[in-house]
């Protein structure tokens, strides 16, 4: 009868991806450019919470819900000020239950800048992480420049014979 022969399909053996020097250089410069990008934002958030700081009022407010979803463990809260009902969230406290009281620290001129815990503490807190992204920042650049030096001295030189003829 009929015979067919069927070509089996030739599969080429690929090299796996190789990363290259360049490649390395271009992700270390990324990490220090956000390392600095952090270290400016977390400037930022401490000077803004520096300055509500010097206005903030202190209020008491009520716990509505703790969630463990989306954005992470927060608490949710209400407080009112001149009648006007707001809304906040901070990191979970597992100390606190819904229904139960808070002081909430929110600025005067803005309520809807709220938070439980003391604008002057924030500030503190966000210093800190600012100072660890400039270390964090300062430790790439080094780690860059020490690679693109590695990276500069072990190119190979031209072959030297090709040179004599």
């Amino acid at each position: 009868m009929f015979e067919t022969e069927f070509e089996k399909p030739n599969y080429q053996q690929r090299e796996p991806a190789r990363i290259t020097r360049k490649d390395y250089a271009i992700y270390l410069l990324l990490v220090l450019v956000g390392c600095i990008g952090g270290t400016f934002l977390f400037m930022n958030f401490s000077n803004h919470f520096a300055i509500v700081a010097s206005r903030e009022r202190a209020v008491v407010g009520i716990v509505t819900d703790q969630s463990d979803s989306g954005k992470g463990a927060q608490t949710f809260y209400k407080f009112a000020v001149d009648g006007t009902v707001y809304h906040g969230h901070s990191r979970k406290d597992p100390s606190l239950k819904v229904g139960q009281s808070l002081t909430v620290y929110f600025d005067h001129d803005d309520p809807t800048t709220n938070s439980p815990l003391e604008c002057h503490k924030n500030s503190e807190e966000n210093h800190r992480v600012m100072i660890l992204c400039i270390y964090l920042s300062a430790g790439m650049a080094i780690a860059l420049m020490v690679f693109l030096a590695i990276a500069r001295s072990a190119k190979k030189p031209e072959d030297e014979s090709s040179l004599i003829q």
